[in-house]
């Protein structure tokens, strides 16, 4: 029940962040772009295109198309 707790609160947060022009930046599989992405590391991976974000480390938003906070990659 915790669990769904938790899930209930983020979904809230979430709705909340739509409102008021809040999306979260799609990172993981996507084109890395230094205007939405904050490299952490680099990984080769031969599944992986060049300069393909292999793994997303923290979530990065927009807020009304400007970057909030860039997602960590």
């Amino acid at each position: 029940s915790l669990l769904k707790g938790v899930e209930m609160v983020e979904n809230q947060v979430l709705n909340l962040f739509k409102n008021i022009g809040i999306t979260i930046i799609p990172a993981e599989g996507q084109q890395f772009d230094p205007n939405f992405h904050e490299a952490i590391g680099y990984v080769e991976d031969p599944k992986l295109g060049d300069e393909i974000v292999a793994k997303e480390l923290k979530r990065g938003y927009l807020y009304k198309g400007r970057t909030l906070r860039p997602a960590q990659v």
